[in-house]
């Protein structure tokens, strides 16, 4: 959706979450066995025992859906609001959650507006004599309701008060289940008059709604947050304004909506072969990626518990078992081990999700699902499920003091739900539940359940539309309790930041366009990866959890036509192998190759969170305590240069055109537009002619309108022709990088949540033109140095590439992988003698294929043929075959398999 579709567009609004429920499993899914390297989506034993008891509680799949004759119906019933009181007068941690909660909403009250309303309306439930402003809360709930809903009388401050409002769709999706809660929570308190003007608003929102909500089309296919959205409207609508042989019509709208429900959303809930957080339904809104997939998610959550509350016969969580597994699944293992104790802003994503709403929403949203899902286990009397939850409650997602917000969505369900006193149990104790999670273009790993533990995430997919960004490749790691590298997260001025804000390749000096979104190319990337297309995405962790790898094909979002620079990368010419050999190192291959023809430069991207330190081919990355220890080995004459996050605009690079044009590469060249003036300073080394005040062009015309281009401003490539006849004949170079430092007088705007991000980055690679180029970096986390402290020492790194692989010995542990590609017949590398045993890990061979590993004492040689005759000093290890993601493992002198 264009802009910032998931925001409500009058109020401050919070966006809460709606949760877990049990299913009736197929037989098959309760007895699945973890396989030695787990594929994509595959279900944990712990969750099957986990949601087991659970499913027993519930019915399984209904069709009539009769809409129950009792109210309230949404979300509360008569055991919900006993639950409630109960806790009104519990411990004294209940009562300082319902006591923060309900000062707050009586403040936000005062605002007058639908927050407000609603949250009158659930107080209502528990002290219905209680007044506001001269009625009681249910009356006053009423009045704002019908106020902001009057299609006879709109008043200009009214939400959703005519049909052009309604079709907006923003505030249909998110206040008219509000208005829905509110009429159902107050019926009996509302006048006449204003049930009449609910009731005229619901028939015409159910109306407009269905026009619009028909999952066809890429805007309003099931996995659209607003759609799904509109959607849910109409069933609380349908719910809430039910009167047994009055409005029976309600009945009929209903199951209209949840046969849609149905014939969309539940056959993608299902399908194996779409596994969170990619799946087009649960896995976000389409075209926004995987970004707006907690809101969407919550969104189906909404749905099928509003069902199963409001009618007699109906459990759409019957329908949707996977769904649910994989949701609650993915929420434990997704989030870094980061405390949330001290209230700071979010920093737990795996993936900072990439504006500045998200950043708070991921928090919120999975939060919620939680605590649901602690409190159905409680229920369920899964007693030692419930603790492994309420340890993630409390260690990685805390929110201790109920607050209350102005849209009062969140609130009461963590009132409804959390149990502040639950007891809790680490993960550390439940060896059911890997620290792994591989996805089709996700990899997600922990080197234990302890909080201060190593993170590291891993996604090989672009993420999609006009809220993303070019973050194909993007990597982060986290160790105890510090990020060592992230991306920068939020807006950069008015646009969505662009590629050196993340860890990733910038080749020819832009990053990969989005995915599929209207601004480039790569749908055929989409495409590879929601296929599964093995050559796109590898990735696998080792059954004894010692390592985890992926191998990914990043060339689909590095070749968009158009705009000058592509398809600059050839076909499987933006390669990423990752490597996670727990649990503190980490190794980067990265393969480029250009069409045949064109040189360029190509650079790898790591973010860093304080000022680095700049040694030659290694580089200290700093934050707090930790450090992150960082070595090239790879290309050989290997630089690093260090760049600013916030400041002045950098001319990343230059190319001369002709002595009339020259063409500039500028970091972080969002909010440049064409014909705007810019100033250069510092241009040196033969390349002084480009200082002084220029206006900009865009290289080439856009191929159509609009495309690439958004408002004339370049999108993503940051690249700007200045000209002036023969003002560039002293210029001698083809091109220039590195070697000159020049500025614009324009200043980036990095922020977060309004506040500035003093981020840094590394740019590493030749710093030459060059048609291909491979860098092979290593980077090591650990304790700032103290002492001896093993804990703080990196390990020695020495390269030991050969002509026929890249390799490289950190301390015990060797790196290597075949230069050429997966199907030579040969490979050799050196190695040096320890006086323990030496761990090695051959990557990126041909998935399952047998290969022959002799040892010379200090040069490995793999081949796919037995090496004939016995040779002096050389052991043969053996026959080994390659994992299904291409790893051999073995230990130097004693053969291992992976």
């Amino acid at each position: 959706m264009k802009g910032k579709a998931s925001e409500p567009p009058e109020e401050n609004v919070s966006y809460g979450h709606r949760n877990l429920v049990g299913v009736c499993p197929r037989a098959e899914e309760l007895v699945n066995p973890t396989p030695a390297f787990p594929a994509p989506g595959h279900r944990h034993p712990l969750f099957l025992l986990t949601l087991s008891l659970l499913f027993t509680l519930l019915a399984c799949q209904a069709k009539g859906q009769t809409i129950s004759p009792q109210r309230p119906r949404l979300f509360m019933n008569a055991e919900r609001i006993a639950d409630i009181r109960a806790k009104i007068n519990g411990t004294p941690a209940q009562r300082q959650q319902w006591n923060t909660y309900r000062a707050g909403a009586l403040k936000i009250m005062k605002e007058l507006n639908l927050g407000s309303a609603h949250h009158a309306a659930f107080l209502s439930l528990f002290e219905p004599e209680a007044q506001f402003n001269g009625r009681s809360l249910a009356q006053f709930a009423c009045e704002v309701a019908a106020f902001h809903t009057d299609l006879d009388n709109p008043d200009p401050r009214g939400l959703l008060n005519s049909v052009a409002k309604v079709r907006n769709g923003n505030s249909n999706r998110w206040y008219g289940p509000n208005i829905a809660r509110i009429y159902d929570w107050t019926y009996s308190s509302c006048t006449e008059a204003q049930r009449a003007t609910l009731n005229k608003w619901f028939e015409m929102v159910v109306s407009t709604n269905k026009e619009i909500v028909g999952f066809s089309g890429p805007s309003y296919r099931v996995s659209n947050n607003i759609a799904i959205g509109m959607l849910r409207t109409n069933i609380f609508a349908a719910i809430a304004s039910y009167e047994p042989g009055v409005t029976d019509d309600r009945q009929e709208w209903l199951r209209d909506s949840i046969d849609r429900f149905r014939k969309y959303a539940i056959p993608c809930l299902n399908n194996e072969s779409a596994v969170a957080p990619l799946e087009s339904c649960a896995g976000g809104s389409w075209p926004e990626g995987v970004e707006y997939m907690p809101e969407t998610k919550y969104i189906y959550w909404d749905v099928m518990e509003g069902v199963r509350t409001g009618t007699t016969d109906t459990d759409l969580f019957a329908e949707a078992p996977r769904f649910v597994l994989e949701s609650a699944r993915y929420h434990i293992l997704s989030t870094s081990p980061a405390s949330r104790k001290l209230g700071a802003l979010p920093s737990h994503e795996p993936f900072i999700y990439r504006d500045v709403q998200q950043v708070g929403l991921f928090y919120v949203y999975d939060r919620e699902m939680m605590v649901r899902l602690g409190w159905h286990l409680r229920r369920a009397g899964d007693r030692d499920n419930a603790m492994l939850v309420q340890w993630w409650l409390n260690n990685v997602q805390p929110r201790y003091l109920m607050t209350a917000n102005s849209n009062g969505e969140q609130d009461w369900f963590d009132l409804l739900y959390h149990e502040p006193d639950a007891p809790e149990q680490s993960f550390a104790g439940a060896p059911g539940l890997s620290p792994n999670l591989l996805t089709p273009f996700m990899l997600l790993s922990r080197s234990s359940w302890d909080p201060k533990a190593t993170w590291v995430g891993f996604q090989a997919m672009i993420e999609g539309g006009d809220h993303m960004h070019s973050d194909a490749g993007q990597f982060q790691i986290y160790r105890g309790g510090k990020w060592l590298t992230r991306e920068v997260p939020g807006y950069i001025g008015a646009f969505a930041q662009n590629s050196q804000v993340h860890n990733i390749p910038i080749l020819n000096f832009h990053g990969g366009f989005t995915s599929t979104s209207r601004y480039g190319g790569g749908l055929e990337d989409w495409a590879r990866f929601t296929r599964r297309d093995p050559s796109a995405y590898l990735a696998e962790c080792s059954q004894n959890g010692e390592y985890c790898y992926a191998q990914a094909d990043l060339s689909g979002v590095y070749r968009f036509s158009g705009y000058f620079i592509a398809p600059d990368v050839d076909r499987g010419g933006a390669m990423r192998d990752f490597l996670y050999i727990k649990p503190d190192l980490v190794v980067i291959q990265d393969y480029f190759r250009y069409i045949p023809g064109l040189s360029a430069v190509s650079l790898t991207q790591i973010q860093a969170l304080e000022e680095p330190t700049i040694e030659g081919s290694k580089a200290t990355l700093s934050n707090g305590d930790q450090r992150l220890y960082v070595t090239v080995t790879e290309p050989l004459d290997a630089k690093i240069r260090l760049a600013k996050a916030d400041g002045p605009l950098r001319v990343l690079g230059a190319r001369r055109i002709d002595e009339n044009s020259v063409d500039l590469y500028v970091d972080g060249g969002h909010g440049l537009p064409n014909n705007g003036s810019v100033t250069i300073t510092g241009a040196r080394d033969g390349w002084e002619a480009i200082n002084g005040t220029w206006k900009l062009a865009l290289p080439l015309p856009p191929t159509k309108s609009g495309y690439p281009y958004l408002d004339g401003v370049a999108y993503n490539g940051e690249r700007f022709r200045i000209t002036s006849p023969g003002a560039f004949s002293s210029i001698t170079k083809p091109w220039d990088t590195f070697a000159q430092e020049a500025f614009t007088d324009r200043v980036r705007q990095v922020k977060v949540s309004g506040a500035a991000f003093p981020g840094y980055r590394l740019e590493i690679g030749s710093g030459q033109y060059l048609n291909e180029e491979r860098q092979f970096v290593v980077l090591q986390a650990a304790d700032a140095p103290s002492g001896q402290s093993a804990a703080s020492q990196p390990m020695k790194v020495s390269r030991q590439s050969s002509e026929s692989a890249s390799a490289a010995q950190i301390g015990r542990y060797v790196v290597a992988s075949p230069k050429k590609n997966v199907h030579m017949s040969k490979l050799s590398y050196s190695y040096q003698n320890l006086p323990q045993p030496l761990e090695h890990y051959v990557i990126r061979l041909k998935p399952e294929q047998w290969y022959y590993i002799s040892d010379a004492g200090g040069s490995v040689t793999l081949s796919l043929e037995e090496q004939p005759g016995p040779k002096a000093n050389v052991t043969c290890l053996g026959k080994v075959q390659a994992s299904q993601s291409g790893v051999v493992r073995f230990r130097t002198g004693v053969l291992q398999k992976p």
